[in-house]
Formats: C-alpha cells, structure tokens, sequence
C-alpha cells in the first residue's frame, strides 16, 4: 500500500466519520458496527495482521481479535467504529498482504412464523385427511420407520444431528434421552479434556463459551422434537427419528450475528473431523446440521465465509439445511441466507401445507431451493416439556435433517462402510436418495430444483436398491405388524384368472429368503403356510402369476 492512499484514509476518515455514523443508524442495521470476519492467506498470522494495521494508525488501539474456528485461519476483527470509517477499512483491509477476504459481521434473525391454533395430531407423518388435510400429502413415515428408526448405523457408529438455534429444553421428558453428550469432557472442570479446542462442551457448544448457559431456547426445543422427538416410549409425540443424538449448538439470543454462527458450524465441523481422523475414538459421527434461521434478502456475494463453510462440512461428510424466508420470494433474484449459497452439501427448504401445496408466504427458486417439506401447523415439543404447533420452513427444515439421519441408520453395510472410508461420497450419496426421492408436487414445478416434497419412505427404497446388487422388485408390500408375530399369513387383493401364484420373500437388505412356487388361491387370496421360521425384522413380500409381478393390496398375520 502506498503512503499517499494511508495518508488519505486516515485524513478522510475524521472527515466522513460523523455523516457515515449517523447515516448506518438512521438505517436498519444489518450488521455489528465496528467488526469484520476476516480470513487469512496461507502462511500468515494473526500477529502480523494486527501489527499491521497498529503502524497503519498509532493513534488508536482498537484493534482486537477472535479465532472463530479452532484450526481454521478465520478471526473476527473489533474496533471503534466512532473512530475509524468502517467502509474505508474495509477497503483497505483488502489491499493488506495477510487477508485472504474481509466482510461485515451480520446479523441474523430466527425465521418468522405465524402464530396459529393447535392441532393434536402429527398429519405430516400420515395424513389420512381426516382433519381437512389431502391423503397421502405426508412423507410415507410409517412406511418408512419398517425400514429403519434411526440410532446407529450398521457399523454401530452413534447417528449426531447438529442443531444450530437458540438452545433446547435439556430436560424435555420427550427429548432427554435423545440429547447427545461428548463423554470425552468432564464437565464444568475448566478444562479442554478432550483436546478439541473447546472447554467444558459436555452438553453441547455456546457460541459465546459459557457453556453452563447451554439450556433454553422455545424456537429450538420445537426444531429439536422434529428431528428426534423420542419415539415409542409412550410419551408426547415422535420425531423423524425414534432414536439419534442431538447437539445442541446454542447462540446467544440477542445480538445474533455471523461471526457467532461461524463459531457454531464449527463445533461439528471439528467433531465431525476428529472423528474421520481417529476411527470414533473422538469426536461425534455428525451427519447433518440444522438451520431454522437466516438473513432475509441477503446476496450470499457478501457472505463468502459463511457459503463456504458448508463445502467444508460436506468434506468432513457433513450435510446442512436451511430453512428459506417466510415470503412469497424468488430467492434467485432478491436473495436469502443461507439458502442462496451455492452449496452442494447445503439442502435448502421451503414450506408444504397439509394440501401438499406450497406455503404462500414462504421463499422459491428453481436455482436455490431444493425441495419442500411440510412445516406448516405440525405438532412437536416445546419448553418445559410441553406440545405445541410450529411452523413455517423453521418446520418444514428439521423433517428433512431428520430425513438424512434417518437414512443413515438404514440396513445397508455399503452406505455404513462408504461413511467412514469416504464420508464425503458418503454425504454426496444420501442428499441425493433425499432429492431422488421426493414426491412430484405441481405446486413445486418451475419453482425448486426437485420439483418435489420429502418423502421419507421413497428415500429409503432408494438407498435399499443401491444397496442391492438385485433390488427388491418394485410391486411389494411390508409385511405388518412388525415385528414378526406369525410364520403363517394371508395375501389379499388379486384381481386375476389363475388359480396358483408363486411367493417370494426379501429381507429389508433385498435378500430372498424365501421362494414359495405354485400356491393356490381361493378367491382372489392366498396362505403361507411356512415362511422358513422368519426372525423380528422387516420383510417384503412380491407376489407373481405366470411369471407377471402382481400388485399387492393387503397382507394379513395369522
């Protein structure tokens, strides 16, 4: 940098400083006066920052720094913005050998929703339309959970959902047993035992490192129950997945910005790294992270830092949702954040109604969004172990969180074994069973990259085919209840002129276990006598007449 370009900074800067103040607080702020987000070049320091911009100006002592990241060269800078011009800064920061980018701290806000009557069932699981809805507007769950219910994955690694938020009810009698806790740390000890970068993170992470102050948080705990409200124990209502760790990653809840959410996102990043690196002996097994929050309008040009921190956690094998505005806009051309970056591992989330119809008041794009999911009037935990109704894409994004941790614990050796030599490939693979997977939604066409709504089931029929070097043939049906309480049942449902049918029975794996041939029927039904001494599991039967696959409508345990 020049002597004469120095010289006219801090010369300008007295001259500017007062209008400038006074024009960015008759404003709306949309970042923290007197901080930047800088990155730094390869090879350089910190020291050798700060060192740099004290000769710039010696008058003032305002600089000051935080590492955002443990491992990563990302510093959030803070100075007196009643004496230095925050634009001119950042100009010159740019022209600085050491800085790699430089940007504005924003701010970021919880997603808006609507306050709306509570409903006492979760429609968006199975919608049978009784409530007003349109049947089968849901994400097949029950379909789904016969594969599958989450916890671990074949390999017995512990399934963890990073959720991003303002803290979660810790205590929550449905979400307690879910929490996830970093059993390498002694508690409130002080100490990093764990070597990872943070102290005392046995619950989980403060973006501000007082992790004693982890609790709380109303938007979250509701987040939370979507994700892994715990399932089958008989107590309030159930998430995507019965069993799975949540994290609960908590940011302060006044004066959110975007250094603090660089700080959370890097908490999994680091678990998730510590993890590939040393076989599971540290770290957590992070599949995903959770965002129900965002930046309304916002050009994800000037928030490089944070888009670029999902291809970061995709590398580790760690996917992300965002949740979209709560408008009726085209984040393509006005903007979003995060839902405008251009992430391969970032899936991005709009709003479905129990009509399977798009939200009015919630975002779109063909380029930026990815699918819907139904968020809107759903039941789910809320603090001090209660239930409630929540809503808008802050609802619509954890059923699809959900989803990619559900995938995880799916009965495939492949996907299990590929997450740990290739967690990347790993990811890659589920976001696309996700995508592959949803259901066509006319409400969508044009307007989302899928076209379609999260459909839990169909995902996991994906993932079992590529699984199998054969894939179950597609004309099947679960045998039900589950598990297995008969060797003897009835299938139902033909409508056809043959008096014999041949039987095959797979394995959730794709397997054929058993092949019965030459069954008689009695009209248009048929009994299994002896289905080979069948274990607790999940079964599909396929049913053939002369060698044509025949659609199966009803099986029956006898």
């Amino acid at each position: 940098m020049n002597f004469i370009r120095i010289i006219s900074f801090l010369f300008l800067q007295v001259i500017f400083i007062t209008c400038c103040t006074q024009s960015i607080q008759a404003q709306e702020l949309k970042h923290k006066l007197g901080e930047y987000i800088v990155q730094l070049k390869e090879g350089a320091s910190i020291e050798s920052l700060t060192n740099s911009l004290q000769r710039i100006n010696r008058a003032y002592r305002f600089f000051y720094s935080e590492q955002l990241i443990p491992h990563k060269e990302i510093y959030l800078l803070k100075f007196d913005a009643n004496q230095i011009n925050e634009l001119m800064l950042k100009d010159l920061l740019f022209e600085l050998k050491d800085i790699q980018y430089a940007q504005f701290n924003h701010l970021i806000s919880e997603r808006s929703v609507p306050n709306d009557p509570l409903v006492s069932d979760q429609w968006q699981y199975v919608n049978t339309g009784i409530n007003g809805g349109v049947p089968n507007a849901d994400m097949d769950a029950q379909l789904a959970w016969d594969i599958s219910t989450g916890g671990v994955t074949p390999n017995g690694d512990t399934i963890v959902v990073a959720v991003i938020d303002g803290g979660l009810d810790l205590q929550h009698e449905d979400l307690i047993d879910n929490r996830w806790c970093n059993f390498h740390e002694i508690p409130n000890n002080g100490v990093d035992d764990d070597e990872n970068g943070y102290i005392d993170d046995f619950l989980g992470y403060n973006g501000d490192e007082d992790n004693d102050a982890i609790n709380g948080g109303t938007h979250g705990t509701s987040v939370c129950g979507i994700i892994g409200a715990k399932g089958n124990n008989g107590i309030g209502v159930t998430g995507v997945n019965w069993d799975v760790k949540i994290m609960n990653i908590k940011y302060r809840a006044e004066g959110r910005d975007e250094a603090r959410i660089l700080k959370a996102y890097g908490y999994p990043l680091t678990q998730r790294t510590l993890y590939n690196e040393t076989n599971g002996e540290r770290g957590a097994f992070v599949v995903v992270t959770n965002a129900s929050w965002g930046i309304d309008y916002a050009q994800p040009s000037e928030f490089q830092l944070w888009c670029e921190i999902y291809n970061d956690l995709g590398e580790a094998g760690v996917l992300s949702c965002g949740s979209t505005i709560n408008d009726d806009v085209n984040v393509d051309v006005d903007g979003d954040m995060p839902t405008a970056c251009d992430s391969e591992y970032l899936i991005t989330v709009t709003n479905l109604n129990d009509q399977a119809k798009k939200i009015t008041k919630a975002g779109f794009g063909a380029e930026s969004i990815d699918l819907g999911a139904y968020g809107e009037l759903v039941y789910t935990t809320t603090f001090g172990s209660n239930y409630g109704l929540f809503n808008g894409t802050s609802a619509a994004t954890p059923h699809v969180s959900g989803a990619v941790a559900l995938l995880y614990s799916a009965p495939c050796q492949k996907i299990a074994d590929l997450s740990l030599s290739d967690p990347e490939a790993a990811a890659k693979k589920i976001r696309d069973y996700i995508f592959s997977g949803t259901r066509p939604n006319e409400t969508l066409i044009g307007i989302t990259k899928t076209e379609g709504a999260l459909n839990l089931y169909n995902s996991q029929v994906l993932l079992r085919n590529d699984c199998n070097e054969q894939p179950v043939p597609s004309n099947t049906l679960h045998l039900y209840p589950n598990p297995i309480l008969s060797n003897r049942f009835q299938i139902e449902g033909f409508d056809i002129q043959s008096n014999f049918a041949d039987v095959r029975i797979y394995d959730s794996k794709g397997a054929l276990l058993r092949s019965v041939d030459q069954l008689e029927m009695f009209g248009g039904s048929l009994v299994v006598e002896d289905t080979g001494s069948l274990a607790a599991g999940v079964y599909f039967v396929s049913i053939s007449v002369d060698g044509a696959e025949q659609q199966v409508l009803k099986i029956t345990q006898l």
